[in-house]
C-alpha cells in the first residue's frame, strides 16, 4: 500500500504482480532470489498504477460513502471566477494600464512585451 497510497489499488497490484511472474515464470533467471524478482515486479506494477492514476482525471460522480456507512452526495465546485473576482481582475487590469500609460514610450514597451510574455506562458501551461 506505500506505493500506490490507497488499500484497493495496493490490492490490484497485488494481484496483477502474481499474474505477471506466472505468466513470465520461464523468464525468471536465476541470477537473483526469486524473492527480488517477485518485489521487483510488485514495484514495477505499483509504479505503473501511479502512472495510469497520474493520467486519470476522472473524478467518479456516485455518492460517497462514508466509514460509518453514511452517503454523502458528492458536491462539485464551480471552478469558474465568481463575480468578485471576475471584478478584481478587472479593477486590477485597469490600474495596471493606466500606470503603463504614464511610463516611458521605452519602458512601457518592455512592460507589455514582459506582460505578454508571461501570459502566453501562462496559456501553454494550461493547455
Amino acid at each position: 500500500m506505500n506505493i500506490t497510497g490507497s488499500p484497493e489499488d495496493a490490492e490490484d497490484v497485488l494481484q496483477e504482480t502474481f499474474l505477471k511472474a506466472f505468466e513470465h515464470l520461464a523468464d525468471f533467471r536465476e541470477d537473483s532470489r526469486f524473492y527480488t524478482w517477485l518485489v521487483r515486479i510488485g514495484v514495477n506494477q505499483g509504479l505503473m498504477k501511479l502512472r495510469k492514476r497520474r493520467g486519470d482525471k476522472t473524478v467518479p460522480i456516485g455518492e460517497i460513502e462514508g466509514e460509518d456507512g453514511e452517503v454523502t452526495p458528492r458536491d462539485f465546485a464551480d471552478w469558474r471566477p465568481n463575480p468578485e473576482q471576475l471584478l478584481e481582475r478587472s479593477e486590477l487590469e485597469t490600474i495596471l494600464r493606466n500606470a503603463a500609460e504614464t511610463l516611458p514610450p521605452v519602458f512601457r514597451s518592455v512592460f507589455f512585451c514582459a506582460t505578454w510574455r508571461d501570459f502566453r506562458r501562462k496559456k501553454r501551461r494550461s493547455c
